[in-house]
């Protein structure tokens, strides 16, 4: 049957080589074109499962928390900056990057540079004085003694006169309703545990910027206004961006480093990497084995008959990818240097056997039917066991590993479409000619001395083989398993680099893992959750994790709520706290009933008649409020 359809092929080739040659020349056309649409997708999250298990959970975590696709721009003063000035130069650029456009539109969503953005007080006030005028409910027993140092009698007086200077200043209008729910000025602490899910990353607590604890770090958040996917706006957006930032850097700006990373410029820096690994791994591979064949056949059209059949069923395998897949992944990348490797021999067996048919007088007709028929039997033969081999592959869990072996498979059959049809029509339209080809013998590799070594010594050879294989085997159980995904991405980027450093300068974390809670009852599922975080301290105080974040820490069950109102209790004199407090109120002429909430709240607190508040109030509240957000 195989032999039936390659000597059907001959003679189609022999009758129709030049509708063959057209018919290949219009398709590699369109495969061309359609390459235009492929695009470089460097998120290697993609290539692991995602429908179920860990990494679906990470995943929504990710787009449930916003933080997947935030571009964040550090700046880092040198030595000799004044702090005032890095600040000032800090706020400015943020503001300039709210008013940046791409094709006519805003840039990003939000740009946010500090933990509480005055437009966002009006908003957040009604969930601010909720929280703030009732302390126990986000506070946990390790905050007591902080709070149990602030309600000194000397430190209410002093954070009451500094309320009154704020009041008293340009500010006044805007800070009013905050420090009536706050004059304790615990909105930092709140803060702090809120923005606690942002990495573990740790600012400067006396700034409300996000601010290094060094103060030689500022950072900017922005949530760009299309996905860093989108590489075309991924790559308008970053072009932008340095044309704004060239155009900021005056002499105000001197001495401050910007740099940019996060999912955007990481994106397009890997899509970059990405193709450009590609193209050169396919034309040096491509370009090494043509020169082995020049080596061979002494002639340089030989390379048009081996090189131009492959590297038409690399374009077509890639407007095929094209129209299914749409993009190439970090494995995917791969697969041009693949064929090349392992679709060379289907041409190199194929005409080095007409070589061998026309340099013993055969014709053309003969030379290709016996070509197909006898070489082109055990090609096909060979070039199937691969592609089923990767075939496998398909029942992979692992999506980049299913994408590779489709894009390997669908290249291999491609290739070997191309050559055993495009090879023999050009080899009969060469010999078709006035000038006539002619085929010398051809240059072997001087391998005679080792093949007359292996005859008389066959037994040694044998067990010397073995006896290597053994060797390395040995080593090969001590190779070890890549637990890091991350280090799939390319090396050497940039934006990766700045990331590095934004971890170093404000804590973040490297490695991450989520703890799921599952249940129908919201206050049994926090109360759940309090005794895991149990648990994570003792881990976090053996140095086994760096730090975690709990939704309990900002929404507590009513068990968690009353056991804090108690421990305050226990630990502060309330009543005593509430009289500092009326007057240091009235030594600084405020009006005492101005801040009826808070000292409301303290005497319930010290009766012991705290308010309980159900979990899906504090959500609600908290819901309505720019703190939904959670940067």
């Amino acid at each position: 049957m195989r032999k039936k359809i390659l000597k059907g092929i001959a003679h189609l080739s022999l009758r129709h080589h030049r509708k063959i040659l057209l018919i290949f020349i219009g398709l590699f056309a369109m495969a061309f074109l359609l390459t235009g649409r492929l695009r470089f997708d460097p998120d290697f999250l993609k290539l692991f499962p995602a429908e179920k298990g860990p990494i679906k959970l990470y995943m929504e975590n990710l787009k449930e928390a916003g933080t997947f696709d935030l571009l964040f721009i550090l700046l880092e003063k040198e030595k000799g900056v004044e702090a005032h000035h890095f600040i000032d130069s800090g706020m400015r650029m943020a503001e300039g990057l709210k008013r940046l456009e791409v094709d006519g539109k805003a840039a990003f969503k939000n740009v946010r540079y500090q933990k509480v953005e005055a437009e966002d007080l009006e908003k957040a006030m009604p969930a601010f004085s909720l929280f703030l005028t009732h302390l126990h409910l986000f506070l946990d027993e390790g905050d007591i003694p902080r709070l149990k140092e602030k309600w000194t009698e000397s430190e209410i007086a002093k954070q009451v006169r500094k309320n009154k200077r704020v009041l008293i200043s340009q500010a006044s209008f805007a800070m009013k309703d905050l420090i009536r729910a706050d004059p304790f000025e615990m909105r930092w602490l709140f803060m702090e545990k809120w923005r606690a899910g942002m990495k573990g990353m740790e600012f400067d607590e006396s700034s409300n910027l996000f601010l290094s604890k060094d103060g030689n770090t500022l950072l900017i958040i922005t949530e760009p206004l299309r996905p860093a996917t989108d590489l075309p706006f991924s790559s308008a957006l970053m072009e932008r961006l340095k044309e704004f930032v060239s155009s900021a850097h005056t002499k105000e700006t001197k001495g401050i480093k910007v740099s940019f990373t996060g999912a955007h410029p990481i994106a397009t820096a890997e899509a970059k990497t990405l193709r450009f690994d590609m193209q050169s791994s396919f034309i040096t591979s491509l370009i090494l084995v043509l020169l082995l064949f020049l080596f061979v056949y002494r002639r340089w059209i030989t390379l048009l008959f081996v090189g131009l059949p492959l590297f038409g069923g690399i374009q077509l395998t890639m407007g095929i990818a094209s129209l299914t897949l749409g993009n190439l992944n970090i494995l995917t990348s791969a697969f041009a240097a693949i064929l090349v490797g392992l679709g060379i021999d289907f041409a190199l067996h194929l005409y080095d056997r007409y070589q061998q048919e026309r340099a013993l007088g055969r014709d053309v007709s003969s030379a290709i039917e016996t070509t197909l028929t006898e070489t082109g039997l055990g090609i096909w033969t060979g070039a199937f066991t691969t592609i089923f081999a990767f075939a496998i592959l398909y029942f992979s869990r692992v999506r980049g590993i299913v994408e590779l072996a489709f894009i390997v498979s669908i290249g291999l059959l491609c290739a070997l479409l191309c050559i055993t049809f495009v090879l023999p029509s050009f080899l009969i339209w060469v010999d078709g000619r006035k000038k006539a080809y002619s085929y010398p013998p051809i240059q072997t590799l001087r391998f005679k001395t080792l093949s007359s070594l292996l005859e008389r010594y066959p037994l040694h050879a044998l067990f010397t083989l073995i006896g290597i294989t053994l060797f390395f085997a040995f080593f090969a159980f001590q190779v070890e398993v890549e637990r890091d995904f991350r280090n799939l991405r390319p090396k050497e980027i940039k934006s990766l680099e700045v990331l590095d450093r934004m971890a170093k300068a404000f804590g973040g974390r490297r490695w991450e893992a989520m703890v799921i809670q599952e249940g129908r009852d919201l206050s049994a599922l926090l109360s759940r959750e309090e005794e895991t975080i149990h648990s994570l301290k003792g881990y976090q105080k053996d140095g086994k994790i760096d730090s975690f974040v709990s939704l309990s820490s900002l929404i507590p069950s009513p068990e968690k709520q009353m056991r804090i109102g108690r421990a305050i209790r226990e630990s502060i004199d309330l009543k005593k706290v509430r009289k500092d407090f009326i007057k240091a109120l009235d030594e600084n002429g405020f009006e005492v009933g101005e801040f009826r909430n808070i000292l409301q709240s303290l005497e319930e607190m010290n009766l012991g008649n705290e308010r309980i508040f159900s979990p899906e109030t504090l959500i609600a509240s908290l819901e309505q409020s720019p703190l939904k957000k959670g940067d």
